[in-house]
């Protein structure tokens, strides 16, 4: 089934607003949380990890990569115990990362356009690496008809899931994937 993954930008300046944004989209089955922005992915993925209890987190390569491989390993250890093993890596390509990164992350994830240009053959990973997920960003439909196309055929072409940047009417979409936008509970309720 694929998945879906939800980017959203810290606002710091509304953090109760964040915070409760980033439960629900964890309460309503999101599969993972890409950030935006320029704020320090380390300590914004701790809080984030404090508030919420099934969605992984997506920490940047550039995160994973900028310190010394011993001093990012101890961080990310610390990080996964925070997150109760949630943390996945974003890496840009396969192989990038420091092997002491690769060891501690829960997964490893890329983001391509095309994700049918990937090879589903098995790569040559030692095994206690996690496998790499391949992830598409896609625009948030219109409709439901229109979600449901973009999924689909996101599914059809390889990707593992699906990346779309937060909006209100995703909560939504998230819990009544099914459903279609009969809203004529509103017109009994209205008269």
């Amino acid at each position: 089934m694929l998945k879906i993954g939800v980017q959203i930008a810290p606002r710091f300046e509304r953090l109760g607003e964040f915070l409760a944004d980033v439960r629900a989209l964890d309460a309503a089955g999101a599969d993972t949380l890409w950030l935006l922005g320029d704020e320090e992915p380390w300590l914004v993925l701790a809080a984030t990890a404090a508030v919420t209890g099934r969605i992984r987190l997506v920490l940047p390569a550039p995160a994973a990569m900028a310190d010394a491989p011993a001093t990012t390993a101890r961080r990310l250890a610390t990080l996964q115990r925070l997150a109760r093993q949630r943390v996945v890596v974003c890496a840009p390509l396969a192989g990038t990362l420091p092997d002491e990164v690769t060891a501690l992350a829960s997964g490893i994830v890329q983001v391509t356009d095309a994700p049918a240009a990937r090879s589903r053959a098995p790569t040559q990973q030692p095994p206690a690496r996690a496998p790499i997920e391949v992830w598409t960003p896609i625009e948030l439909s219109a409709d439901r008809p229109g979600w449901r196309r973009a999924l689909h055929d996101c599914e059809q072409a390889g990707a593992d899931g699906v990346i779309v940047r937060h909006d209100h009417r995703l909560l939504d979409l998230l819990r009544n994937p099914d459903q279609d936008d009969d809203r004529s509970d509103l017109q009994l309720a209205q008269g």
